[in-house]
């Protein structure tokens, strides 16, 4: 076993993850980020990938690796694989925080038998299955980021989970106006109501509802358009992509759609948009608190989103307004009245706001986690 963390303020965490580097599009990339800058006892190390610096004295560099895509490739993961064998003394705790699968499950048992220190696991999304999960989990403790996931992965025989939130760095996210209007210019956006689609085209049917919904909205509210913020996580993603702007053009959506991919300025992005929607029916593959709902929502803007576990954790306390998923003509209905009524806007905005404040504040999901560590690190069960 590894030595007792007497002090934990020399304890050092170290978080296996993607290489953290910019654009800073990835939910679970910016998750470790600001989860390592607010460690508020333990010291952090993490690897990273080009244009990565710790933005706190806390937070080390183990190792640098290549830039990092939607899935880490063969050759990162055995780079990752090695530095697990070759660790300081002072690093007693194994943070995981990528998704349960076969492969990343045997290289984690195999370097946690031999380098012999205990792990903590965050499962950041719902799998598409729980069946068969317990097999995949090897924390000591494992982390479900919602009550929803914690339940089912509780159900599915897994052994020592808890509930942590994510959590946004709130001294990050402020309002972009010059940001905005490069991107009103760039999207023709000047005198329209703009809302946001910020997730996948292959996933799920969420894109495809999302273009009925502008395609409706559009009869009742002419200034409205709708921007895809999607980036192209598989190659499925493509042709996912080509069918919708199929269709926008079958319906004579040109005026009243754009499409984007992966966005680097999406501080200026979202203080354009006016609303957030997510119409998703399953959030496999996604984040399950979505970190681009909650950095909208901290921004003071409402959001609409289908009425499916977990995503409808994210709005707690009125922070935003739940639909019945492929409820097309209510989500419609929503968007419009929220732009007839600015002071309803204001009030969402605002309820918003606070509901991140109370339950999406990086400190408090990083105090969390510091208090597993040393529960961990203590040796209770």
């Amino acid at each position: 076993m590894p030595p007792a963390a007497a002090d934990s303020a020399m304890t050092a965490v170290l978080y296996v993850s993607k290489p953290l580097s910019p654009p800073w599009s990835d939910s679970g990339k910016n998750l470790v980020r600001d989860l390592a800058g607010a460690a508020p006892r333990h010291e952090i190390e993490v690897f990273a990938g080009p244009g990565f610096e710790p933005a706190s004295p806390r937070v080390r560099i183990r190792k640098r690796l290549g830039a990092s895509s939607y899935a880490p490739g063969l050759g990162q993961k055995a780079s990752i694989f090695g530095a697990l064998l070759a660790l300081p003394s002072r690093v007693r705790l194994l943070h995981f925080f990528f998704a349960p699968n076969p492969g990343t499950s045997r290289m984690a048992r195999v370097a946690l038998s031999l380098n012999r220190r205990p792990a903590v696991q965050t499962i950041s999304s719902s799998p598409l299955s729980h069946e068969g999960i317990a097999r995949l989990c090897f924390g000591r403790r494992v982390v479900a980021l919602s009550e929803h996931n914690r339940r089912k992965l509780q159900e599915a025989g897994v052994q020592g989970v808890v509930k942590i939130h994510p959590g946004l760095d709130l001294e990050r996210i402020h309002e972009d106006p010059d940001g905005a209007a490069r991107w009103r210019e760039k999207l023709g956006a000047a005198g329209r109501r703009v809302v946001l689609y910020a997730g996948d085209y292959e996933f799920s049917a969420c894109g495809r509802i999302a273009l009925d919904v502008i395609r409706r909205l559009a009869e009742r509210v002419p200034e409205a358009m709708l921007v895809f913020a999607c980036r192209r996580k598989t190659a499925a993603a493509g042709p996912a992509e080509a069918r919708i702007k199929s269709d926008a053009a079958l319906w004579g959506l040109g005026r009243s759609v754009r499409f984007l991919n992966e966005v680097d300025d999406m501080p200026g992005l979202l203080t354009l948009a006016d609303v957030s929607i997510m119409p998703v029916e399953s959030l496999y593959a996604k984040m399950d608190m979505p970190l681009v709902l909650l950095e909208h929502m901290a921004l003071g803007k409402p959001v609409v989103v289908s009425d499916v576990e977990p995503l409808v954790e994210t709005i707690q306390d009125e922070g935003g307004i739940a639909v019945p998923h492929g409820d097309v003509g209510r989500f419609v209905e929503v968007i419009a009245e929220l732009f007839r009524d600015e002071r309803a806007m204001r009030d969402r905005g605002a309820a918003a706001r606070r509901a991140v404040e109370k339950h999406f504040d990086i400190r408090k999901s990083a105090e969390a986690y510091a208090a597993l560590y040393d529960e961990v690190l203590e040796g209770k069960p």
